[in-house]
């Protein structure tokens, strides 16, 4: 099983926000210099909000409402498999797979990396 397949099955959801909630993980929204789009500790991800004013005016995932989905999503796969995934495989390919399957989406995560790096 795959680690978003464990985490929609274990919070019966695919939304980052409440499955964050239930996973009992604060969502904070900062503004620091755009070295990072987030960041995670226990129980908390920091959103940066430099990063979601990148984002485009279209409606999708390069919207800001997306890419805050995509940031908490990176995150969350973070502290998922720091509890779950056994040794030492948190690799960030780890990560993006779990955004991906979990938000079902089109590409790549790291696609959204070119409207913070412009």
């Amino acid at each position: 099983m795959s680690l978003a397949e464990r985490a929609i099955e274990e919070f019966g959801t695919r939304d980052v926000h409440e499955m964050a909630r239930r996973a009992g993980v604060r969502i904070v929204f900062e503004r620091w210099p755009l070295v990072s789009v987030g960041e995670c500790e226990t129980g908390l991800i920091r959103v940066n909000q430099t990063a979601l004013e990148r984002a485009s005016e279209d409606a999708g995932w390069f919207s800001r409402e997306g890419l805050e989905r995509l940031i908490i999503a990176h995150e969350l796969g973070h502290l998922l498999a720091a509890k779950w995934v056994e040794g030492e495989d948190h690799s960030e390919a780890l990560v993006h797979d779990f955004v991906r399957e979990l938000l079902d989406l089109p590409f790549a995560p790291t696609e959204c990396e070119r409207l913070w790096k412009r």
